[in-house]
């Protein structure tokens, strides 16, 4: 064999290797593709377009719970720690805490007790030395006061010897009472009606309510006047006091004229009805301002004859001056025996005095042994569960350690924060549904709240964010009777956001894909068969690119504001892979 003939061998040898190795690869791929494409057909979900009004979108929100009312309780006493409640007990409001141990504080409230009932028995001792003589300079300031009684009644029987003038002025101012008598029973009888019973315009509305009650109070005041008085004054000759009657005519008069004034202005803030008119009130105003002038005359003559009568009394100052000497020297007597009463009573009074001042520093000593003592036991502010005991017992504490957290566990509270878009839709009274480890890529409806949720309320929204985070910071709280929540446990908390608008085409921002220059969905849109063709028996679906126009972001979902029509089929999850012309399957046909 030639040397160029060794050397072509080998290789055409190599070469028939190398091809039937290239069309065994060849035909194993173009197996596997046909049976890849016979058996995966991707599955998609879809959405059909429709228009909406609102758009619900739920956001899921973590926080730390704590009690919504909670307390560190701190000592207010210096001392070893003697007891205290254990943790997780339940406590009733003012319920003992703790008790502070502490020798000096006790022995100190137990000697002040002892010095402030001392000092209160001498007290008690003072006054009882000093009675005896306060009542024997008390009975001759009585006989004093007797014996001015009786100068005082001789200058009055003198008084009433009086001449033929005082007795006409005391006629006159007879005839006088009579005629107020009849003014004031006139104005009575108006406002009070036939019977004087009641205030007769006391249903009539008013703008005034205070005059309102002025009114009727006056009008009571003038009824009881009115009664402590005879119907007329009595026949001359039976011992009638005229001066006093006339000064009680003219108080009732007085009391008469407040009255009409009173009526007066509550007519003018009557409150015109279907059955009380302007007329009716002006009618009402025109009688009492003509009875008014009645008035006024009868009290200037009340009041002209009381001082006649007074002018008339001058007169017999010579005949009663005896009479009030008399008076004077009863008086100075009594004044004598009021100034014995006040030297007895100033000594018992600065014996009283030394006594109390004893008694008030003793109480004040006491106060403050009494507030360390009772400083040793701290009570429950409120009624709660004992969360945490933070000291034991035997322990050394100083005022203002803590000791304990007091927390009301039924009800919790929990702070979160939102961003300030979010916060925009939130309001106070708002539902949270709260649970433990909620998984996020679901919705929690209405009827999928079981015992692991708990629906709860946000309370609080603070105005402004959060300088640090630009977050708002909100406060949810819920019912924890069952006591299935754990101060200091983190909660999942999801809170349903609510947009509002108007013909809105909202799908879920995931189904948009964002290129460089546009953004697009796919849509199922022809049916396929088995020749590849749009016609005849169905195949399978095949997608469509729709270049779209994106709006707001609502949460995880986005607002095509142009691209889809109502009734368009959406490819919301499966089309990651998806490429023009895909044949492809709607998950759970």
């Amino acid at each position: 064999m030639s040397k160029k003939k060794k050397i072509i061998l080998p290789i055409l040898i190599v070469l028939v290797i190398v091809w039937i190795g290239v069309y065994r690869s060849g035909a194993l791929r173009k197996d596997e593709n046909e049976a890849v494409g016979e058996e995966i057909i991707p599955k998609v979900g879809i959405e059909i377009i429709s228009k909406r009004d609102e758009v619900k979108v739920p956001i899921f929100l973590s926080g730390k719970i704590k009690p919504k009312k909670y307390t560190l309780v701190k000592s207010m006493a210096n001392g070893f720690l003697q007891g205290i409640m254990p943790i997780g007990n339940e406590v009733r409001a003012g319920q003992e805490l703790f008790r502070i141990y502490d020798e000096g504080v006790e022995a100190n409230y137990y000697n002040a007790l002892a010095g402030l009932m001392t000092a209160q028995q001498n007290l008690r001792e003072v006054e009882a030395v000093s009675e005896e003589s306060v009542k024997q300079a008390e009975l001759g300031v009585k006989n004093a006061r007797a014996g001015l009684s009786f100068a005082r009644a001789n200058l009055e029987n003198t008084r009433k010897s009086t001449d033929q003038a005082i007795k006409t002025a005391e006629d006159s101012g007879r005839a006088a009472y009579d005629s107020a008598f009849n003014a004031v029973d006139q104005i009575l009888r108006f406002v009070g009606g036939g019977d004087m019973e009641e205030y007769v315009f006391r249903n009539m509305r008013s703008y005034n309510f205070q005059g309102k009650i002025d009114v009727k109070n006056q009008f009571d005041v003038v009824t009881r006047l009115y009664g402590d008085r005879n119907l007329r004054i009595a026949p001359e000759g039976n011992n009638f006091d005229i001066k006093k009657d006339l000064e009680e005519m003219d108080k009732l008069l007085e009391e008469t004229r407040r009255l009409a004034d009173l009526t007066l202005l509550d007519l003018s803030y009557a409150v015109i009805t279907r059955d009380v008119s302007q007329t009716l009130i002006d009618g009402y105003k025109a009688q009492l301002s003509g009875m008014f002038i009645s008035l006024n005359a009868s009290n200037a003559s009340v009041r002209g004859l009381q001082n006649g009568i007074k002018s008339a009394k001058l007169a017999q100052d010579f005949a009663v001056e005896a009479a009030e000497i008399q008076v004077e020297q009863a008086e100075n007597g009594l004044e004598n025996a009021k100034a014995a009463l006040e030297l007895a009573k100033s000594g018992i009074e600065t014996r009283k005095l030394g006594a109390q001042a004893q008694l008030n520093g003793a109480q004040a000593q006491f106060d403050m042994a009494k507030y360390q003592y009772d400083n040793l036991i701290a009570g429950a502010k409120f009624s709660g569960t004992v969360i945490s005991n933070l000291v034991e017992i035997g322990d050394q504490v100083n005022i203002g350690v803590p000791v304990l957290e007091l927390g009301d566990v039924r009800m919790i509270e929990i702070e979160l924060e939102v961003g300030t878009r979010e916060a925009r839709q939130l309001s106070v009274g708002s539902d949270a549904n709260i649970s433990l480890g909620v998984a996020r890529d679901r919705q929690i409806h209405a009827n999928d709240i079981n015992d692991d949720v708990v629906v709860g309320k946000i309370t609080e929204i603070e105005p402004a964010a959060l300088g640090a985070s630009g977050k708002v910071k909100i406060k949810v709280e819920a019912d924890n009777k069952d006591y299935q929540f754990v101060p200091g446990e983190v909660a999942e908390v999801q809170i349903e956001l609510v947009y509002v608008g108007e013909d809105l085409v909202v799908i879920p921002l995931s189904s948009v894909v964002v290129g460089q220059n546009e953004s697009y969905v796919f849509l199922v849109e022809a049916d396929i068969n088995a020749d590849g063709d749009a016609e005849g028996d169905a195949e399978g679906l095949m997608v469509a690119k729709k270049v779209v126009e994106t709006g707001a972001v609502y949460g995880s979902m986005v607002e095509i504001v142009s691209g889809l029509d109502v009734g368009d089929k959406v490819v919301i999850y499966g089309g990651g892979f998806l490429g023009e012309g895909d044949v492809v399957e709607i998950a759970g046909d």
